[in-house]
C-alpha cells in the first residue's frame, strides 16, 4: 500500500486547495495598498471634525476641521483652507492655508499660502509666504530661531507649578 501511486496522486489534489490559497493571496494583495496610503499620507482630521486638546504625533496630519489646543510632531502638520486652528503647532513643518490662532514653530519651514490667516508668532528656518497671505505676529526665520522657542515654553511651567 505504501509503494502504491494511486497513495502519492491523493496528495496531489492538495494543489488544488493551493489555488484556494492563491485567492486569499489577491484578497492579500488588495490589503496592502490600504497599508501604504496611511503612510503616505499620514492622518487626517476631516472638516466635520472638532478636536479640543493636545495631539501629539510623530508622523504627519492635515487638519480640515477645528482643533483647540496644542499640536506636536516630527513631521509636517497641513491645515487645509477649512480648517481653524487655536494652538500652539510645534513641527518639523507646517504648511497653512486655513486660520490659525496661535504660535507656529518648525524645525524646518513654515508655509502660508494665499488663504491662510494666522495670527501668532513664528519660528522657523524657512518661512515661505504667498501674496495676498494674511499674517499679524512676529517672526523669527534661520536655523537657530526654531530651537530655542520649544525651551523658553517649558520655563513657564515649572515657575507656575
Amino acid at each position: 500500500m505504501f509503494n502504491n501511486p494511486k497513495n502519492v496522486k491523493r496528495p496531489e489534489p492538495a494543489p488544488a486547495p493551493a489555488a484556494a490559497s492563491e485567492a486569499p493571496a489577491t484578497k492579500s494583495a488588495p490589503a496592502a495598498p490600504p497599508q501604504q496610503q496611511p503612510t503616505s499620507t499620514g492622518n487626517y482630521l476631516s472638516k466635520d471634525v472638532s478636536v479640543k486638546g493636545n495631539i501629539t504625533l510623530s508622523g504627519n496630519i492635515t487638519i480640515d476641521g477645528i482643533v483647540e489646543g496644542e499640536i506636536k510632531t516630527q513631521g509636517t502638520v497641513t491645515l487645509q483652507k477649512n480648517a481653524y486652528v487655536k494652538a500652539t503647532i510645534i513641527a518639523g513643518s507646517v504648511i497653512v492655508q486655513g486660520r490659525v490662532l496661535g504660535n507656529i514653530v518648525a524645525t524646518n519651514s513654515i508655509e502660508i499660502h494665499q488663504t491662510a490667516d494666522v495670527q501668532g508668532d513664528l519660528k522657523a528656518g524657512v518661512l515661505k509666504m504667498d501674496a495676498g497671505a494674511k499674517f499679524s505676529g512676529k517672526s523669527e526665520i534661520g536655523k537657530s530661531a526654531a530651537a530655542p522657542a520649544s525651551q523658553p515654553e517649558q520655563k513657564p511651567a515649572p515657575q507656575q507649578g
